[in-house]
């Protein structure tokens, strides 16, 4: 998720189209690998248990982000981020 943090934080003074396009290019292969995973355990985890509603959220507030150029990304993620799988913490696939 550092790799996802230092991406956005790097994009933040672009104008929001270029934002937008480069979240394209180079964020949303490591979302879609992190949402994969997230949907791949989501089945192992209690719903109202504090990771489930982390989970949810994620499912349905992160896409929002990823879609709207004029939304700052991330703005707090996970606090247990540090703990995912290295294909979802990996930069430029």
């Amino acid at each position: 998720m550092a790799a996802i943090y230092n991406i956005e934080g790097s994009l933040s003074e672009l104008p929001p189209e270029e934002r937008q396009r480069q979240r394209e290019l180079t964020i949303k292969p490591m979302v879609e690998a992190f949402f994969a995973w997230v949907k791949k355990n989501k089945r192992f985890v209690l719903p109202k248990s504090e990771t489930g509603k982390g989970f949810e959220y994620l499912l349905t507030e992160i896409p929002k982000h990823m879609e709207d150029k004029n939304l700052e990304f991330l703005d707090n993620l996970l606090p247990w981020s540090d703990k995912l799988p290295q294909e979802c913490r990996k930069a430029n696939r």
